[in-house]
């Protein structure tokens, strides 16, 4: 019988001590959980908090608004884990990449000779002779301006300065003249002719502004005919 008692008490001793075990495996297994769900519950907390002492602040007046609600974030705002930033990864070194070339540019050009400017120099120019009149201007072609090469013929230049441009211009007018010739039975006659000119000249413009027209000293075409008398030409 005593034998008997003593194997009860260790049986249930046995069965006493795995039942605490078991308990306990229930209980480690458990924290984990409950402590997310109590960090959960923290943090909704805060933030409903947080709601409501905004809301609180957007009640005051409007000069005390803003140091509420930022004094309403520091005390409620959930608790962020701060994390140091990482510096950027210095860019490979390499030799500079070259700028990109311009392209060349040179002195530009004004505006050249116009029909109006031409009627203008060529009738100044015969201005000596009252019975004459430029009629019918017109320029068929121009040349590339250019500026003046500042040296002289000997020195194989153009004797233009080299801050003048220069216009080479091919144009044409008609040089209507007006003279009396001795006719028949030695009268008088009055006699109208005009001149057909096609020619080449230059507008010489320099810094000032100021501009002349040049006949070209050689290498230029010129044409004439007349009517009614030709030999005139």
């Amino acid at each position: 019988m005593t034998s008997d008692a003593q194997r009860l008490r260790i049986g249930r001793r046995s069965a006493l001590a795995a039942l605490v075990a078991v308990s306990a495996c229930c209980m480690l297994a458990a924290v984990p959980g409950a402590a997310a769900a109590q960090g959960a519950k923290t943090a909704t907390t805060r933030a409903q908090k947080l709601a409501k002492a905004v809301k609180a602040c957007n009640k005051l007046p409007r000069s005390k608004r803003a140091a509420c609600i930022k004094k309403a974030k520091k005390k409620y705002a959930p608790h962020h884990t701060t994390t140091t930033p990482t510096a950027p990864a210095a860019a490979p070194t390499g030799p500079a990449a070259a700028p990109p070339a311009s392209s060349p540019s040179g002195p530009v050009a004004p505006a050249g000779p116009t029909v109006e400017w031409l009627q203008q120099e060529l009738t100044m120019l015969n201005q000596t002779v009252p019975q004459e009149q430029i009629l019918n201007v017109s320029i068929l072609s121009r040349a590339t301006p250019r500026l003046g090469s500042g040296l002289a013929f000997a020195q194989g230049g153009d004797e233009i300065p080299a801050t003048t441009w220069v216009y080479l211009i091919q144009y044409r007018f008609d040089l209507v003249y007006l003279y009396e010739k001795l006719g028949a039975g030695y009268v008088w006659e009055k006699i109208t002719e005009t001149k057909h000119y096609t020619t080449e000249g230059q507008m010489q413009l320099d810094q000032l502004g100021q501009s002349v027209l040049k006949m070209p000293t050689s290498g230029g075409t010129s044409s004439c005919t007349s009517e009614p008398v030709e030999h005139l030409c």
